[in-house]
């Protein structure tokens, strides 16, 4: 089904991937729509929703075992434009406390490039549900090497604090969360960095994947060289490591998309689990927390390697989250869950 000027739309089908020896042990059954586009480099919006670089929006739509896509309403502007915004920086949109967070402070000392380009965040703004703003800027050692904060209760007091990627200039990447209080925006808890320049990590997801009633951040470590997977826990003032694995990637060098990963329940057992493209972006690796470690659940080789963001969305209508992304060449795919 089409519908709009603009046509996307050449071949739809549902394929049955093989699927790696976990996976059959497992026993989870994954089952796959594709939906080829002449879209040259389709962008997968968090709600679920496909930019053509040309300029239409669609919105997926499954029908029994059929993809396909409708045509949406034009991508709307920030009615609020956020003073001092990060060029192509998003707005983290939050359900409880806070309101809205963004990245602020545009600055070129930490001279990088991973995201596109050298221009980096020097700080970090929240517009809490009562309209005030609260800032942090960091100091000059560091940088937010981020592009969109992202907003989830890490110490489970039932408020929304703000997870970013802080980049030390002599010492690489970190996790940080950020709390809105009395005393204004302040520090909550912090990774150890990676330890060099020029080393990168790209959040994951945030959940409570191994069930205890404690969020973990998940996060890649060096996605381009080597990247292992990891989830920190919140102790103090510290976010220590607690469980990791080798072998993923959630991000092209140089590409605006921070989004290469996805947080669903894919076995059906009640707790979230993560979707992470492998090293080389050519198979979807769903990861479980188990008994203190990480734990492959499946494995789906892809026929090109992705090359979007994965939106977490229901598209069958059964209530569980299905992941939506791009291939290289222009082709959608959606695992059903």
């Amino acid at each position: 089904m089409f519908q709009g000027t603009a046509r996307a739309i050449l071949t739809a089908a549902v394929l049955c991937l093989t699927t790696g020896p976990d996976a059959i042990a497992s026993g989870l059954d994954l089952r796959w729509a594709t939906l080829r586009t002449n879209m040259t480099a389709p962008r997968v919006l968090p709600d679920g929703r496909v930019v053509d670089p040309r300029g239409p929006v669609f919105r997926p739509v499954l029908d029994g075992d059929r993809l396909s896509l409708e045509a949406d309403d034009e991508l709307q502007q920030d009615p609020f434009p956020r003073p001092g915004r990060l060029p192509d920086g998003g707005v983290a949109m939050g359900r409880r406390n806070i309101h809205a967070a963004w990245l602020t402070g545009p600055t070129d000392r930490y001279r990088h490039g991973a995201l596109g380009d050298t221009i980096e965040a020097g700080g970090l703004a929240v517009e809490l549900k009562n309209s005030v703003v609260l800032r942090y800027d960091l100091p000059p050692d560091s940088v937010f090497e981020d592009l969109t904060p992202r907003l989830a209760d890490v110490d489970g007091d039932g408020s929304q604090e703000v997870v970013v990627v802080r980049s030390y200039l002599a010492a690489g990447a970190a996790v940080m969360v950020l709390k809105a209080g009395p005393d204004g925006l302040v520090p909550l808890a912090e990774s150890a960095p990676i330890g060099t320049a020029n080393r990168w990590l790209n959040p994951a997801g945030v959940a409570d994947f191994d069930g205890d009633g404690r969020p973990e951040i998940a996060v890649v470590e060096t996605p381009h060289i080597g990247g292992v997977l990891r989830l920190h826990r919140l102790a103090g003032n510290a976010l220590p490591v607690v469980a990791r694995k080798p072998g993923f990637s959630n991000h092209v060098l140089g590409s605006r998309d921070l989004g290469l990963s996805a947080v669903t329940d894919a076995d059906g057992d009640g707790r979230p689990d993560l979707v992470v493209p492998d090293a080389a972006r050519k198979a979807l690796r769903v990861v479980a927390a188990r008994d203190g470690a990480l734990v492959q659940i499946a494995l789906a080789p892809l026929p090109r390697p992705i090359a979007s963001n994965m939106a977490a969305v229901d598209l069958d209508g059964k209530g569980g989250l299905d992941v939506l992304f791009a291939l290289e060449g222009g082709t959608l795919a959606a695992l059903l869950f």
